[in-house]
Parts: structure tokens; sequence; C-alpha cells
């Protein structure tokens, strides 16, 4: 998908760059992502939103990575991405999520 997306942006071929961050944060494509941040202007509230994309899917290293990205860490898209990740199992993200202590400890 990296090649794809690379050929697609040097050929100036529409490419959706909110889509293209959510898509890569909820299949776990750090490669990509981290492509997506030196090479296509995306807004922040992208990169906040990706957040609770990964953690509902259990891809705990782009939640690590896009974690800084975060401009409010008490944020809705931090505490969605607890609730995802606790609903499905993902333990591991969750435990990470709350060892941050920027959440609020009643959403844990």
């Amino acid at each position: 998908h990296l090649e794809a997306t690379q050929w697609l942006w040097a050929n100036r071929a529409e490419v959706c760059t909110s889509l293209a961050v959510i898509g890569a944060a909820r299949n776990g494509r750090l490669e990509m992502l981290q492509w997506l941040e030196q090479n296509v202007p995306v807004d922040d509230c992208v990169w906040e939103r990706a957040i609770y994309h990964a953690a509902r899917y259990g891809h705990l290293q782009v939640v690590q990575w896009l974690y800084p990205k975060q401009s409010d860490r008490r944020s809705g898209e931090l505490r969605l991405a607890l609730s995802f990740a606790a609903r499905r199992g993902h333990d591991d993200v969750v435990h990470w999520l709350h060892s941050q202590r920027t959440l609020p400890s009643h959403v844990c």
C-alpha cells in the first residue's frame, strides 16, 4: 500500500489524506503513517482522530507513535481510544494508555 500511495502522490492523483491516515492507523501501517507525515500536509485533527482507530484494532506501536500528536491529552479521542481498546480486549493498548497518566482515572 505504501508504494501505491507514493505512486499516486508522485503522479498527482487525487488522494484523500485523511482517509489515507485513518486507513493506515486502522490497519497498523506505521511505515505508511511515517511517510504521510513527512510527505503530505495533514491537519492536526486527522492525527488526533487516527489514534482511536489504531487503538480499536489493537495496534499498540501505532498508538504509541500517534500519542505525542495529541494536542489535548485529556481529549475525547484518547477516551475513545481507551474505550475501543477495552471493548475489543486489547489489554496491551489499555495498559499503555493508562500508564501515560494523562487520562482521568474514572475513564479507566
